[in-house]
């Protein structure tokens, strides 16, 4: 177990928490690490008294590649050395530097491994200056798809197969602890001495291939962002997320026998304190003009928030059914069909040559403002930042954000003060006044059910999942004519780009309300489009 198992420090007194949040979709091409990119540093702009590390786990490395940037060097080039060597027993200063420490035989002893000395601090002059300077860097490395057979091999080595004897056997086993080895990572680092005191945040970012190395960033990943586009790809990608990861919707059938290997149902059985609880699903690139095409693409939206909250109520029924279920879902109480958009689902609209412009530099989207000239700068002095259009898009990052965080309040940042604070930005100097949102009405509401709930006996809530899980199945699902319609009679012709320069004072992306602002909220539409009999 020696290649397996890898060594923790001793625990050390009111050890703080450490939380995990990860963004995945079994889909590539739907913004994955530009959300990550510029949630994160958002998160460490607005909790300055808190440590955030930046997690790439994608062999590719854009994350990485990103914060790296800096006027002196690209952070490829940065990459590229920390992939090179200069980590603890002149391993690489990477994510898989870590893993082969690990994975090793025999493994490398505990004096030579210190974690702290795999990560790279952003904000530096030499690293990134733009960056928050309490973010961390785990770099990602190209390395990690060489070691995926490696992984593949201890995961599913045939002599760790059926441990049982309860959660104590479970440590023993090499698929629980292979899965849990960047769990240790931050549980050590949370015991150094620079770090013990230490409120630790981590994002996480992910390759969309289910390999082993992207489960084993799942199984690191506390609170789970899923970013879906409206195409049908992405509604495939959520059905397949769901049985994947969580073993829901999975029937027996010819290929039955050949599943009972898979991620899901050993996870299911074996791990299942590991895997991470879905917090919200994000529309990402979501058009804001009023066309026939918009509509689709809304209808899409909305189809998207159906099968989560199938998805939901499955899981609801199957913890009435057996109380060993991982939950699938972060708990925010029992959302009806109405508030469930409200609370497991955000939008952020298509991000144009904002978001382009600070993933290239380098500079988090609440500094895009203040680095304005350097931004045009690097693209021949282009015109390229307009004011509105990015204070539009951190509103929608806060709401992604106080989704994935249950923290509603932000929500009332105000963008015009996050964008002209230069320094550090905590949220007790950028909420706006007092008063309840959507959002926090909804939570109210949900965990006041919760409450209410929390009486009855194992039999009620049995009963409950089993009439939620029946009532499903008289609700109509979306009618798909009204997608037909919509992208029919040249609808797709209709689609805008982004308005040209010229066209900031008047163009829709400037300041203006979305298509749909003045009409019903998410949960709304979804209640009108689902409620039909």
């Amino acid at each position: 177990m020696s290649g397996v198992d890898p060594p923790e420090m001793p625990p050390a007194a009111d050890e703080p928490r450490v939380l995990t949040y990860g963004l995945w979709t079994n889909k590539g091409g739907v913004g994955k690490t530009t959300l990550t990119f510029h949630l994160s540093s958002l998160y460490a702009h607005l909790h300055p008294e808190q440590r955030v590390v930046l997690l790439d786990m994608c062999p590719q490395a854009n994350l990485s590649h990103t914060v790296l940037n800096s006027t002196l060097r690209r952070g490829s080039a940065v990459a590229a050395e920390l992939q090179a060597g200069g980590g603890p027993a002149e391993l690489s200063r990477t994510v898989a530097g870590y893993l082969h420490s690990v994975l090793a035989h025999p493994a490398y002893s505990r004096d030579e491994i210190i974690e702290s000395g795999f990560l790279t601090r952003l904000g530096d002059e030499g690293v990134n200056h733009r960056m928050p300077t309490n973010m961390w860097l785990l770099c990602g490395d190209p390395a990690l798809d060489d070691m995926n057979s490696k992984l593949h091999q201890q995961l599913y080595a045939p002599q760790y197969q059926g441990v049982a004897g309860g959660p104590a056997a479970a440590r023993r086993d090499g698929f629980y602890n292979l899965l849990h080895t960047m769990r240790t990572f931050f549980k050590n680092l949370s015991r150094e001495p620079e770090w013990r005191d230490q409120q630790i945040v981590v994002f996480v970012d992910t390759n969309p291939a289910f390999t082993e190395y992207t489960q084993l960033a799942l199984c690191t990943i506390d609170k789970l962002i899923v970013p879906v586009n409206a195409d049908d790809f992405s509604l495939q990608a959520v059905d397949l997320m769901f049985s994947r990861v969580w073993n829901l919707f999975e029937s027996e059938g010819m290929f039955a026998e050949y599943r009972r290997g898979n991620f899901a149902p050993q996870a299911y059985q074996r791990c299942p304190d590991l895997l991470p609880k879905l917090a919200v699903v994000v529309h990402n690139r979501h058009n804001v003009y009023n066309t026939r095409a918009t509509s689709g693409f809304q209808f899409l939206h909305q189809e998207q928030g159906w099968r989560v909250y199938q998805a939901f109520v499955a899981a609801f029924a199957r913890t009435g059914q057996d109380e060993r279920a991982p939950p699938v879902f972060v708990d925010k109480g029992l959302p009806n069909p109405n508030q469930f958009p409200t609370l497991y689902t955000a939008t952020v609209r298509e991000m144009f040559s904002a978001g382009v412009a600070a993933a290239y530099t380098g500079v988090p989207l609440h500094k895009v403002l203040i680095c304005r000239a350097y931004i045009e700068g690097a693209f021949n002095g282009s015109k390229i930042i307009q004011r509105e259009p990015v204070k539009k898009l951190l509103l929608d990052l806060l709401k992604v954000l106080s989704l994935a965080t249950d923290d509603p309040s932000l929500q009332r940042v105000n963008a015009e003060r996050l964008c002209s604070v230069a320094g550090v930005g905590h949220v007790g100097i950028l909420v706006g006044p007092l008063g309840m949102n959507e959002t926090e009405a909804a939570y109210d509401a949900a965990r006041q059910a919760a409450v209410e709930a929390q009486g009855a006996n194992a039999a009620a809530v049995a009963a409950a999942a089993a009439a939620a899980e029946a009532a499903l199945g008289q609700v109509a699902q979306p009618e798909s004519d009204y997608y037909q319609d919509a992208l029919s009679q040249d609808g797709l012709s209709d689609m805008h780009g982004p308005p040209s320069d010229d066209e900031d004072d008047a163009g829709p992306s400037n300041g203006a309300e979305p298509a749909d602002a003045a009409g019903p909220s998410n949960g709304q539409r979804m209640q009108r489009t689902h409620s039909r009999n």
